[in-house]
């Protein structure tokens, strides 16, 4: 049997200003349980939720993925000993329009970037504190994707030991593929970190039909540049931007119950989390009968007497 260790310690960062609606973004990170001033964990799993979450939906969606990770990171000596459930405005409903998702993205786009500067400061202070004694893993999903890349662009391209950050997934992403590729400008996310997963699906519907309307009102409102018409989440590209893995049959809000997704993340931390097949039964079957052994007479001598 294998040997279990401790629980990991979750701990909550916030930067909603209200937690039930959006609101705006916080100054700084609300760190309420301590993460920083923490100085027993080692490697720390920040969870960052999406598009059209409130604090207690976002809550939800964590409890459950960590029950999900709870056993495999119990086995690990590398993995997260410690997760940290990260809130940010992402809801801003809009009058009577308030059941429409499409109709809040512009300003949740907009609440995303400006929630990017904290953020990147509460990362790079863990960083620099722990002088490479900890390490630092993401996973996000959706619009939390853009907030990510984005923070992680403003991380310096290296520390004395290495990337600032261990692993990020991306789930869902909704963030424009035009912004990922080469010399543009979330490109350089992929070398902030040693790992840089891609979760997508081509049965997403969202990142199909209600990402290209979201983008166009966020363009007209002047939160974006461009129109952006396709999200990374979609079809996984660009291609040189991160290693991706299709999950395919998967819809937009699937991510955060994703088994499987769930393994690659840790078995991306610590190999030894590889999860092995199941064992394949033998097939049930009749031995044939043994062959008679022929008779045969041997030969003797007849010694005298």
């Amino acid at each position: 049997m294998a040997l279990r260790g401790p629980a990991p310690r979750v701990f909550t960062l916030s930067l909603r200003s209200q937690p039930e609606r959006g609101g705006p973004v916080r100054d700084a990170v609300d760190d309420r349980d301590g993460l920083e001033r923490d100085p027993t964990w080692r490697h720390v799993l920040v969870l960052v939720h999406g598009f059209n979450n409130t604090e207690s939906d976002a809550n939800a969606a964590y409890d459950g993925y960590v029950d999900l990770l709870r056993p495999r990171l119990e086995q690990s000596r590398v993995a997260p000993d410690a997760v940290a459930k990260l809130h940010w405005p992402g809801n801003e409903a809009i009058g009577p329009l308030s059941a429409c998702d499409v109709a809040g993205y512009p300003v949740d786009v907009e609440r995303a970037l400006q929630a990017v500067h904290p953020l990147a400061v509460f990362l790079w202070r863990l960083v620099s504190a722990s002088a490479g004694r900890r390490r630092i893993s993401l996973v996000g999903h959706s619009l939390g994707c853009r907030l990510i890349t984005e923070a992680m662009c403003r991380l310096g391209r290296t520390t004395p030991y290495g990337p600032p950050l261990g692993v990020v997934m991306l789930m869902a992403a909704a963030v424009p593929v035009e912004l990922a590729k080469a010399v543009a400008p979330l490109s350089l996310a992929a070398s902030r970190t040693g790992k840089l997963l891609k979760a997508y699906s081509t049965t997403d519907w969202v990142l199909l039909l209600a990402f290209p309307a979201g983008q166009s009102l966020a363009c007209a409102a002047g939160y974006e540049r461009e129109a952006y018409v396709e999200a990374i989440g979609r079809h996984g590209d660009p291609s040189g931007f991160g290693e991706l893995f299709c999950r395919s049959g998967n819809g937009h809000g699937d991510y955060w119950t994703d088994e499987y997704a769930a393994a690659i993340l840790l078995f991306t931390i610590d190999a030894t989390l590889r999860p092995l097949p199941p064992p394949v039964p033998l097939r049930p079957h009749d031995l044939a009968p043994a062959a008679p052994i022929a008779g045969r007479k041997l030969a003797r001598r007849d010694l005298p007497e």
